[in-house]
């Protein structure tokens, strides 16, 4: 893959259109996904928090709903980020075995995403922009710590030095795919209001949401195999 390919693949909407093609192909098995982890972690969330007012929020509440959160931004992105390679390579993997495999990744994913999330949150405090920087260069840490593991490799370096160049590029991506999912979220809250409906549009949220592990990973893909193309993950069967 020469340079002109390479920008060509990462083109806003030839990027969008494989991430999508993908997703929805393995649609059924991203709900499944989903659905085991979202559909009881969102029930509590929202039964928890029904008819509490922001002034009345504990400690316990926040830190109940921080540790929710963090299962449902680590455990369904790091199955599919190990289910969708294999899938690539055209072997046969079923939920049960992404799961059992994702597993083993969850406490480096965990420790690599409060290291990564503290330094967007000093980004932030740094006038913002460091912090949207930060939020958009790190997007590839998940799938570094995955499939290239971490002996002798810092994720976060890495990822750095991958997005370098396209920060911008992929930060309009993150923006726009998430005005889409808040939109459609406080409408339907909006709607209706009630914790158990509120939990079937978070779940739908959620889903949502892994179009963007989706999509992401594809994008790391065609980078490691402009950088690689020997040793690396083939594409809808390119090489």
């Amino acid at each position: 893959m020469n340079n002109f390919e390479l920008e060509n693949e990462l083109q806003g909407m030839n990027l969008l259109r494989k991430a999508w093609g993908l997703y929805i192909k393995n649609i059924m098995k991203i709900i499944c996904i989903v659905m085991i982890v979202a559909l009881p972690v969102e029930a509590i969330k929202n039964f928890l928090l029904i008819d509490i007012d922001i002034g009345t929020i504990t400690s316990r509440t926040v830190m109940i709903t921080f540790i929710l959160n963090l299962l449902l931004s680590i455990v369904p992105s790091v199955i599919i980020c190990f289910m969708f390679p294999q899938m690539m390579k055209e072997r046969t993997i079923s939920v049960k075995e992404s799961f059992q495999q994702g597993v083993k990744f969850w406490p480096k994913v965990i420790g690599f995403g409060i290291i990564v999330k503290f330094l967007v949150i000093i980004g932030m405090i740094c006038f913002i922009v460091p912090g949207l920087v930060y939020t958009t260069r790190f997007l590839f840490v998940n799938y570094i710590i995955i499939l290239e593991g971490t002996y002798g490799n810092n994720p976060i370096s890495r990822s750095n030095q991958m997005v370098k160049g396209r920060t911008w590029e992929f930060f309009m991506i993150l923006v726009s795919i998430g005005l889409i999912q808040w939109g459609i979220s406080y409408f339907l809250g909006y709607v209706i209001d009630s914790w158990v409906i509120g939990t079937v549009t978070d779940v739908i949220t959620d889903i949502m949401l892994e179009f963007t592990t989706v999509l992401f990973l594809v994008a790391y893909l065609i980078l490691r195999r402009y950088e690689n193309p020997e040793q690396v993950i083939e594409i809808d069967g390119q090489t």
